[in-house]
């Protein structure tokens, strides 16, 4: 009698096990499943500047930190090529990669005065004005050289690139940087006969960012 109480206690406890698991709990209806979201690409600032822009101002806070208020720097040369595409040329020499904003300068050339060096000229500021004029001996018997007819002349500090130098000895171009308080720097770029570099003040007014082949070091006067 008692294995038969037990084995019918045995069966009611497994019935009620069994019907226990079976029982789903009720779904909270308040309660959504999460949504997932389609994936969307970055919408791009239309506030921040391009990477010409951008160029460009690391370019002219560069050219602040070292002290100066105008960079300089040789891009080539045109090679008697009056018709020039300077945007072609600096994707062949890599200065576009280096420094973007320079294709949205004009594939032209802004002065050319028949010279074969090219120069890009960036004023450390925007606020100021450039001009740039003939230079040279106006006269066999003159003193010196002296600044001439007026070739380029902007009311602000938009970069500009030119072509320069007839001769290998003397600068023939002239440079003014006239800031809004009224001083001004007057520049006359060349390439030093010693080593080709850019020839620079030694002053610091003139910044260099010339790219120059890897391992290159300029010559100084002792």
């Amino acid at each position: 009698m008692k294995q038969t109480l037990c084995a019918l206690l045995s069966a009611l406890l497994l019935l009620t096990l069994t019907a226990c698991g079976g029982k789903k709990p009720a779904e909270d209806p308040s309660v959504q499943p999460p949504v997932e979201q389609p994936d969307t690409p970055d919408t791009p600032d239309p506030l921040a500047p391009s990477e010409a822009e951008q160029s460009l101002a690391d370019l002219r806070e560069t050219i602040r930190a070292a002290g100066a208020v105008l960079g300089c720097a040789y891009l080539g040369a045109t090679y008697g090529n009056d018709a020039l595409d300077l945007h072609a040329l600096l994707e062949d020499n890599g200065y576009a990669a280096r420094y973007p904003f320079l294709l949205d300068l004009p594939s032209k050339l802004a002065v050319s005065t028949g010279g074969w060096d090219i120069y890009c000229i960036v004023p450390a500021d925007e606020d100021v004005s450039i001009t740039v004029n003939e230079f040279g001996w106006p006269s066999w018997d003159a003193e010196g050289p002296v600044a001439g007819e007026v070739l380029w002349e902007s009311g602000s500090g938009t970069p500009l690139c030119i072509a320069a130098n007839v001769s290998d000895i003397m600068p023939d171009t002239q440079i003014t940087v006239t800031a809004a308080d009224g001083t001004a720097i007057i520049y006359q770029p060349f390439l030093s006969l010693r080593d080709g570099s850019l020839a620079v003040p030694e002053d610091g007014t003139v910044y260099d960012f010339t790219v120059y082949p890897e391992g290159f070091v300029r010559e100084t006067t002792a």
